[in-house]
């Protein structure tokens, strides 16, 4: 009796697979044959490999119709149609960018977004990538304005009438502008904290080059800014466009408007003995309150404020780089590394509470990771079964609701100043002591 192996197997259903194309050569079946192979020589699947895969599913592509290179994808591959063509998005996509996409090491799972997503958009993550962001595939979905709204619901909203189909329409846009409204602050962000490095060694910050790289992302982020948060005011002549108008004095967003208006002027940007100090104590603030990695970044305070992580270079090099498998990041819970706390971040606003079910699969990722303590932090709160459901567990779980992170925050003194010190004072008895 014939021994069948594996790899015997997935041959013959492969052949079958190519047997049951219609008008398939005898040179073509040789090639898939030889696509095969190679394909089963690829090792893991690094950057590299990814795209390698593509141009290998690519050309099968080209000679089996779509049934039929379904199976042979399930037979060669051991995955599914719909990853095979992630593949291939990707080699038809992403090709020209693969020296940089190599060099920056990016995940397969990230490169599937990116094979979607418009070539600005895959210039602001890959830029950022390169300035030294540690992105989440949930952060560059963000980026890209990934959204997983079907086209048919899409259009459905759009053909809707009247002032609810309007509000719909409006909705729609301002989703949309606002993901790439925080990929662009993203990507700028990162260039202005790459372009400071050179000044905590004591060398210059290169003005020329930051304005290059930044300002016409900074005139993007301010017309979209405009575009979803400025009322369009009448021009003092009746024939002109309207235009936005100056969002109130005082506010945030009024700050942030101004700062990306200026920074999409070259003229306006500070001198050199202005310029540094303006990036550090204006520029890096606003934009980083903007930013996707804000509250990861505040959760880094807070813990090293607490003692964890050993210095904070440490503490920020773990946290944010995991980004899968529902864990956030990973942080040292001594100075010697001797074991570890998994973080899982969610910022949401304070009436969507954090229930069951994403607690329980944050508990899920760590048993897949082996580990046995973790800290779930939320800027809102847990739901009642979230809070009992840790309580039965054999791994330590600590759940952080905003309550707590705020009056935690202001304990160890991370994202607080002193506003009033108020100094009491007693008697001093050895004054009136004689001596």
């Amino acid at each position: 009796m014939a021994k069948y192996t594996h790899k015997k197997i997935a041959a013959k259903l492969a052949e079958q697979a190519a047997a049951g194309a219609d008008e398939i050569s005898p040179e073509q079946e040789g090639e898939l044959k030889a696509l095969g192979e190679g394909i089963r020589s690829l090792g893991r699947r690094t950057t590299e490999q990814a795209l390698e895969l593509g141009g290998y599913l690519a050309r099968a592509k080209s000679i089996l119709p779509e049934k039929a290179l379904g199976a042979w994808v399930k037979a060669i591959c051991k995955f599914t149609p719909k990853t095979a063509r992630n593949y291939i998005a990707v080699h038809e996509h992403l090709s020209e960018y693969k020296d940089r996409l190599v060099t920056a090491a990016v995940a397969p799972t990230t490169l599937f977004v990116l094979a979607y997503a418009e070539q600005e958009n895959v210039e602001t993550v890959l830029s950022a990538i390169e300035a030294g962001e540690q992105l989440t595939v949930a952060q560059v979905k963000t980026m890209v304005g990934a959204s997983p709204r079907k086209t048919a619901a899409t259009a459905e909203v759009l053909n809707v009438g009247g002032l609810a189909g309007l509000r719909k329409v409006a909705e729609l846009k301002v989703a949309e502008d606002a993901a790439r409204f925080v990929g662009l602050v993203t990507a700028i962000l990162a260039q202005v904290e790459n372009a400071l490095e050179p000044f905590a060694k004591g060398r210059a910050v290169k003005k020329g080059a930051l304005q290059e790289a930044v300002v016409y992302d900074c005139r993007h982020a301010h017309d979209l800014i405009n575009g979803i948060a400025a009322p369009l005011q009448p021009d003092v002549t009746a024939h002109m466009n309207w235009r936005p108008a100056k969002l109130p004095d005082g506010t945030a967003w009024r700050k942030v408007q101004a700062l990306l208006q200026r920074m999409g002027g070259v003229d306006g940007w500070p001198d050199r003995t202005d310029f540094v100090p303006w990036l550090q104590n204006d520029v890096v603030p606003l934009l980083l309150a903007q930013s996707p990695t804000f509250f990861e970044r505040a959760i880094v305070d807070l813990l090293v404020g607490m003692g964890y992580g050993g210095s904070h270079e440490n503490a920020a090099r773990r946290l944010g780089k995991t980004g899968d498998g529902g864990i956030d990041g990973v942080i040292d819970e001594d100075r010697l590394g001797l074991d570890r706390i998994y973080v899982q971040a969610k910022r949401y606003a304070s009436h969507v509470g954090v229930g069951r079910p994403e607690v329980q699969a944050f508990v899920g990722s760590l048993v897949g990771f082996g580990a046995t303590k973790g800290v779930f932090v939320t800027t809102s709160s847990f739901s009642t079964p979230a809070t009992d459901f840790v309580r039965h567990l054999p791994q330590r779980i600590v759940l952080i609701d905003g309550d707590r992170l705020a009056d935690l925050m202001i304990e160890h003194g991370v994202g607080v100043r002193v506003a009033r010190t108020v100094e009491v004072k007693r008697l001093d008895e050895d004054f009136f002591v004689e001596e």
